[in-house]
């Protein structure tokens, strides 16, 4: 973009040697990370640390690791803003909907469960028991999942700088009856609600003024809408 051709070049050829040492050095033929730990393939997948060959296996390893440690993540600080995008990015889908929803310990809703309000900063910060750990209780970074539910579940993501240019995708087979999400941008409020009611799903749409939006119906079929309020049954 800057025009430093020789700069791209080179960084762009220091990549590959950087991604073919550490898969040398860590990645074995059958998809396993040295060390075998759950982050490690969340952010080897995220950052394309591995081939396309090997995606699929290091992806199944992962899912390999969520079912071995009870169908729960096992993510710290670094990998976790990556965890449930890594899992939709690779056709795991119903695995991302499996974490969000658990209520098992470690989870975001064991936490909802123990009567949280606030993200702690440990999964396991108040006891199966009821123990109450030393850790802080309000401590935004395993919240980073709000990020993901917007941008899935209400299907509210970003084409153009600003949200000048929209794209709507809502996730309406997660599992879910009824999802709304908002949020302010520089031009105003951009929303995105849905509902679930039998077999029909109606949506409605809130597209702030001079701005445009691509909105993905129930039935799949994609339109491009202006400003204003929208809304459509299917």
């Amino acid at each position: 973009m800057l025009g430093e051709t020789e700069d791209a070049a080179y960084y762009s050829e220091l990549n590959k040697k950087i991604r073919w040492a550490f898969m040398e050095e860590y990645v074995e033929k059958d998809g396993r990370i040295q060390s075998d730990m759950q982050g490690i393939y969340v952010l080897a997948l995220k950052l394309r640390l591995v081939s396309e060959d090997i995606r699929p296996k290091v992806a199944a390893r992962l899912l390999e690791k969520i079912a071995e440690n009870g169908g729960c993540l096992d993510t710290g600080f670094l990998s976790v803003p990556f965890l449930l995008d890594v899992l939709t990015e690779n056709g795991n889908r119903e695995a991302a909907y499996q974490l969000l929803y658990q209520k098992k310990c470690p989870s975001w809703l064991y936490e909802v469960e123990k009567g949280a309000t606030t993200i702690w900063e440990s999964w396991g910060a108040t006891s199966e028991d009821g123990e109450i750990g030393k850790y802080s209780y309000n401590h935004y970074a395993y919240g980073c999942v709000g990020d993901w539910m917007y941008r899935e579940l209400a299907g509210i993501q970003i084409e153009e700088a600003g949200y000048h240019k929209a794209r709507i995708a809502p996730s309406y087979d997660c599992g879910l009856e009824y999802v709304k999400g908002s949020l302010r941008t520089p031009y105003g409020t951009l929303q995105s609600v849905w509902e679930k009611k039998g077999e029909a799903v109606y949506l409605e749409v809130m597209i702030p003024v001079n701005t445009s939006a691509a909105v993905i119906l129930p039935d799949g079929r994609e339109v491009k809408v202006g400003s204003g309020t929208w809304r459509w049954n299917g």
